[in-house]
């Protein structure tokens, strides 16, 4: 048989994000280290602080990712997805699931057909408390129609706008696991611009990458986890709180899972 023109990705690859410069800009240099620049094939995007996730939701995020491509020759991406009301840090710090459909934005599962799952954006928890402070200040100081906190709009996607104190109350969040079409997701992280974060400092979201893969023609979607696995996507800070976790996970394993996610 001839050999492939491309050669799959590396396997085992590591490599060094120097200088850092956010999460947008780590996956890009581990793209570029690890996945051929004209591979065609799926990417599979995890962070390394979450020992819960498995190989049964990560073959469950990818059947969908399947399904959805099938019925949108479009679609681009699929974000793994969960209810903060279901965690138990509450999710606060997570980014908030902006959906097409803004009737979906109570919680997460609100529709899981191809229509219903289609996200606009992803808002970080630190850009919608901007977005609150430049609000109320605009309130403030005569720019706005009253309210302040947020209740002017803050965001606006298809002509349905947002305000910060709706982006802060959307229950679903971002988990961090995105699976993609690879040249797709290179190319929306490519035309991510940079955040500024004070002091003259400026980052690239990952999460950006939806509204620059939508503004490319492509379809980004949610798949929602049962609450029950929500857990499985709670991430460390520190090296106890890993251990806890990884702790978690152990005892998880020795417990029938009827009984594990009661």
């Amino acid at each position: 048989a001839a050999a492939a023109a491309t050669p799959p990705p590396r396997v085992g690859a590591f490599v060094l994000q120097e200088p850092r410069l956010g999460t947008g800009h780590a996956v890009g240099v581990a793209l570029a280290g690890a996945v051929p620049p004209d591979w065609a094939g799926t990417v599979l995007v995890l962070c390394a602080d979450t020992p819960g996730v498995d190989g049964g939701l990560l073959e469950g995020l990818l059947a969908t990712h399947r399904r959805f491509l099938a019925a949108d020759g479009a679609h681009g991406a699929t974000v793994l997805t969960g209810s903060r009301a279901a965690s138990a840090s509450g999710g606060d710090g997570y980014g908030r699931i902006v959906r097409a459909a803004k009737a979906g934005r109570g919680g997460a599962g609100d529709g899981d057909d191809a229509a219903a799952a289609v996200i606009v954006d992803i808002v970080e928890r630190k850009t919608i408390a901007a977005l609150a402070a430049a609000a109320s200040a605009a309130a403030s100081g005569g720019g706005g129609d009253g309210g302040g906190g947020g209740a002017a709009a803050a965001r606006t996607y298809g002509g349905v706008s947002w305000t910060a104190a709706e982006l802060d109350a959307v229950d679903e969040f971002n988990s961090g696991v995105v699976v993609a079409d690879a040249g797709a997701y290179r190319a929306a992280l490519a035309a991510v611009a940079a955040s500024p974060t004070g002091g003259g400092r400026a980052e690239y979201y990952a999460t950006d990458f939806v509204v620059a893969m939508a503004a490319a023609g492509r379809t980004v979607r949610a798949a929602a986890m049962r609450p029950a696995d929500v857990w499985r996507v709670e991430g460390a800070n520190t090296v106890a709180e890993l251990a806890a976790l990884e702790a978690r996970v152990a005892e998880r394993a020795r417990v029938p899972p009827a009984a594990a996610d009661a």
